[in-house]
């Protein structure tokens, strides 16, 4: 059943054209009778009829004002003017507004039937249409997730006979596959399926599938039989570089597309997934172009890359030597940055040269006590490892933090310990401070310096700063004219209380005990 809605600021009318379509149109409800505009606005808000048959002059908001203002919130409804006015202008203010008939008071009872009836068919129509485009797009979400399924199962190489078939009718028109890995964030990735989709002009499909690797989305296009594999490798490139320009200017955010080769069957499908993993394997996201393809991973691999500076070497060997942190970092710095404006972006290729350049200066210091292999072989797994120039930089500079501190002819680590020492005497009365920020100033890791402090040491950070606190409280408690609470404070402990339990903890009497005992001694 269909609901309509009556505005007419004539009472007669408006309920003898009430009663009339309650009796003669089983098909209609009338949901509301307007006495004038502002009424029937509010009635047309609160039903959301299917149908608006209004008078044109009422009181408060006329009839064509009313449709004007309910026409943005109900574009699907028909509308209906009923006036005694025989006004083509009416008519033509009525037609901008999309109204579907003009009638005229006294009104032609027939004829109001028969447009209900028409406008009742109509409407049934496009129901039927919407929930059959609503049928259609269930099916193909149903049909694109059993694809995306099979292909990330082909990906795995887990694809039986049958589910190659089945997935071949899914991709008909299609007969050579690629994988590709997608490095970006969450909220792209959502909208991506449209943003590849619309870019291929039914050249290529796309599935994102929702699978990920190693953090980055696998995408499968589908190829189709019409384009050769030089066109889809060259669509592939400057369709997915437009569509990395696209996230930047939305999202200010740099993606990367890593794809692998294109295949001729749905089994090999795993070899180019593969592909794709070694493209973003080989690549630091610093230097790598939006679009990086397995070919130009393996062309850089037969291309001779040119040999490091030594004297950038001879900088870091030196570093180590005589440098301190800030000094090594720099050195680190400039070994990195010398890459990229040499034509050097393979990260395979960037970590071995940084570990070759690390054994150079080993060598050169074999004979002034060395770090351990242990020691050595934890700083190679993580500079393999480093996902980003970043990360590298960390870790080269930590392993050559490592030598420098070997190579201390006193006691290893004490004048680092020094300095830690020298910092932490500027921070006593800071309530916040920690290894942290010690880190911060000497440009070393928070764990690798907890690390070597220990070994250095043999006390924990926490150990050593409260072993610091705890002496300069004795040094102050010896001053009678600070209170005991600004003791603490100026020992960085803001409960006068708390600082007491841990005074006595440490020197096994109270900080009010130890003063009293300095009255009777004095």
């Amino acid at each position: 059943m269909f609901q309509i809605l009556i505005a007419d600021d004539e009472p007669n009318i408006r309920e003898g054209v009430r009663q009339f379509i309650t009796r003669r149109c089983p098909e209609w409800q009338v949901v509301g009778a307007a006495r004038d505009g502002k009424e029937a606005l509010e009635m047309a808000e609160r039903f959301l009829p299917d149908c608006i048959m209004t008078d044109i002059t009422m009181p408060h908001v006329n009839g064509l004002e009313f449709l004007e203002k309910i026409k943005e919130e109900l574009p699907d409804a028909k509308l209906l003017i009923l006036s005694g006015y025989d006004d083509f202008e009416y008519a033509v203010q009525g037609m901008r507004l999309g109204v579907s008939d003009y009638l005229l008071k006294p009104l032609d009872t027939e004829l109001l039937i028969q447009r209900l009836d028409a406008f009742a068919e109509e409407l049934t129509q496009r129901q039927q249409q919407w929930q059959d485009r609503v049928e259609q797009m269930q099916q193909r979400l149903d049909q694109e997730q059993k694809i995306r399924e099979l292909m990330w199962r082909a990906s795995a190489g887990e694809l039986a006979s049958e589910e190659m078939k089945e997935l071949q009718q899914f991709c008909i028109g299609s007969d050579r596959y690629l994988a590709a890995l997608f490095q970006g964030g969450p909220e792209i990735r959502q909208e991506l399926p449209a943003l590849l989709n619309q870019r291929f002009e039914k050249k290529l499909d796309a599935y994102v599938l929702n699978h990920s690797v190693e953090g980055m989305s696998f995408i499968v296009f589908s190829i189709h039989r019409e384009v050769t594999n030089a066109a889809a490798a060259l669509l592939l490139t400057r369709e997915l570089t437009a569509v990395v320009v696209a996230i930047r200017r939305k999202w200010n955010q740099t993606v990367h597309f890593f794809l692998g080769g294109i295949k001729d069957n749905i089994y090999k499908l795993e070899k180019s997934g593969h592909e794709a993993k070694e493209a973003a394997k080989y690549s630091f996201y610093e230097m790598a172009p939006p679009v990086r393809t397995i070919s130009d991973v393996l062309l850089t691999r037969v291309t001779a890359c040119p040999e490091i500076d030594p004297h950038l070497t001879e900088q870091v060997a030196q570093a180590v030597a005589g440098g301190d942190a800030e000094t090594i970092a720099g050195a680190v710095d400039g070994v990195l940055s010398w890459f990229y404006p040499h034509g050097v972006v393979d990260a395979a290729y960037i970590k071995m040269a940084v570990l070759d350049m690390c054994l150079s200066v080993l060598k050169k210091r074999r004979g002034q006590n060395p770090i351990t292999y242990v020691e050595y072989k934890a700083c190679h797994q993580e500079i393999m490892e480093a996902g980003t120039l970043e990360e590298l930089q960390e870790c080269f500079k930590n392993l050559l933090l490592l030598y420098r501190a070997a190579e201390e002819k006193k006691n290893p680590g004490q004048e680092l310990v020094s300095r830690i020492d020298e910092i932490m005497g500027e921070h006593l009365s800071d309530l916040q401070f920690s290894l942290d920020d010690v880190a911060a100033e000497l440009y070393i890791s928070p764990n690798y310096l907890r690390q070597l402090f220990k070994q250095a040491s043999g006390q924990t950070f926490t150990e050593h700063l409260t072993e610091m606190r705890m002496k300069e409280a004795q040094r102050l408690l010896d001053d009678e004219s600070l209170k005991i609470y600004e003791v603490a404070e100026r020992t960085g402990y803001a409960d006068s209380r708390y600082f007491s339990v841990c005074y006595k903890k440490y020197w096994h009497i109270t900080p009010t005990d130890y003063r009293r005992t300095l009255q009777e001694s004095g």
